[in-house]
């Protein structure tokens, strides 16, 4: 139990306390989203909430390598990069190609790190799968950010869910789960109906 509570106390504690100060700078920036005919909200919400879940899962997965559990590269390149690419967005809204494109070479370069799963126990077919599902798995999850509480929901759901599956023995896995429930469940706070941040 303690191996889920603490990364997830971490990451809650953060996300609790940076929601409020990025959604202040966000709005200063001009960094809203506006009402349109395609969006679910009826009122400018803040963006940027990217930086907050980041912040607060490496605040919480780092917490790790100071205790002496490797952080794979993999994982910190493939967080990162996605991070960085929704950061740009949000920014200055890239063309739907141009993102398409720039996430199936960041998942290009996370199965170039390695290690890819293993799917088929087939070089070429695994790291075709693993691409497919990293800019699948983004893509859905961007397509969840303009409703109120669905993509913090959803990711706090199947962050729970996968360490229930797993177990604490899964280790590293388990504690980055753990934290990403956290950051998730604590950012709800700001993005559940009426969201004041995306």
């Amino acid at each position: 139990m303690i191996a889920f509570i603490l990364p997830f106390s971490v990451a809650a504690a953060a996300a609790l306390a940076l929601t409020p100060i990025v959604r202040a700078i966000a709005r200063r920036l001009g960094g809203v989203a506006h009402p349109r005919n395609d969006r679910w909200h009826a009122q400018p919400v803040a963006l940027f909430g990217g930086v907050v879940l980041w912040c607060a899962v490496a605040l919480a997965v780092f917490s790790f390598r100071a205790r002496g559990a490797a952080v794979p590269q993999s994982v910190i390149v493939g967080a990162t990069s996605m991070f960085l690419l929704g950061l740009i967005d949000d920014l200055w809204r890239l063309k739907p190609s141009t993102k398409l494109a720039a996430q199936i070479s960041l998942g290009c370069l996370v199965v170039l790190i390695g290690p890819v799963p293993d799917w088929f126990s087939q070089p070429g077919p695994d790291a075709f799968v693993t691409i497919l599902w990293f800019v699948g798995i983004a893509n859905a999850f961007n397509l969840l950010d303009n409703m109120d509480g669905l993509c913090a929901g959803v990711a706090a759901i199947a962050a729970v869910a996968f360490c229930t599956i797993v177990g604490p023995d899964a280790q590293p896995a388990f504690g980055y789960a753990a934290a990403l429930a956290g950051a998730a469940t604590a950012f709800l706070v700001f993005n559940f109906k009426p969201a004041s941040i995306f």
